[in-house]
């Protein structure tokens, strides 16, 4: 008496399909790799330099600060922690996550984007405040404050609305406009002491400038 066996997993044709089945289980949870964005990745350098500005000596044009080379600079540290830091500590963690995610050839994630917002919603914390002080007496300031805002926000409406790579550069642009009045020397207390003065100017439209190309270079594709 002989029995006719169906098609389980020992016959050739169910292990085959059980083994086609595994390896496309695999496939699906695999963690998919995308190369970074060469612009994001030169954007790490002008993050950098701002960073480095929390701790070295800001560099100051002769015209703005015309006092002798005795002259002692306003240490950022003296009053303890401040708002201000978030600028160069925004700019690390950027680069931080820029960093990670390229080595990792991963596009950075929710994560990423929420670490990114909150930190430049911080930085625009002195545009906001001049929109409030300067209402009244000097219009023209409230103006340049209201439009780095409005700009600053739109950009991180971009960065959630944006997927992979090229929602980080929006991410990356967002912070480099909140940053933009950190870099004007009309407020000599922030320029001078906090900000890095010209080498954050430097770096600050570096930063702004890549992210732009970026975007532009990826909506040509």
């Amino acid at each position: 008496m002989s029995f006719v066996g169906g098609d389980d997993a020992s016959s050739p044709r169910g292990g085959d399909e059980a083994g086609d089945e595994q390896q496309a289980a695999s496939i699906a949870s695999a963690r998919v790799l995308t190369a970074p964005s060469r612009t994001a990745m030169l954007a790490v350098v002008p993050l950098g330099i701002i960073a480095l500005g929390f701790i070295t000596p800001p560099v100051i044009p002769h015209w703005l600060w015309p006092y002798g080379a005795r002259v002692h600079f306003i240490s950022p540290y003296d009053d303890g922690p401040s708002w201000m830091w978030s600028l160069q500590i925004v700019a690390l963690v950027l680069a931080v996550i820029t960093l990670v995610n390229a080595q990792r050839r991963s596009e950075p994630g929710l994560g990423a984007r929420i670490v990114a917002t909150v930190g430049t919603l911080a930085v625009l914390h002195l545009p906001v405040a001049m929109l409030w002080l300067a209402r009244s007496e000097a219009p023209v300031l409230a103006l340049v404050s209201a439009f780095v805002i409005v700009a600053a926000v739109a950009a991180l409406v971009q960065a959630w609305r944006a997927r992979g790579w090229r929602g980080w550069l929006w991410a990356l642009a967002a912070y480099a406009i909140a940053a933009l009045p950190y870099a004007c020397p009309l407020w000599p207390g922030i320029f001078n002491a906090f900000s890095g003065g010209l080498t954050f100017v430097a770096g600050d439209v570096t930063l702004l400038v890549l992210a732009l190309r970026g975007l532009r270079d990826q909506q040509r594709r």
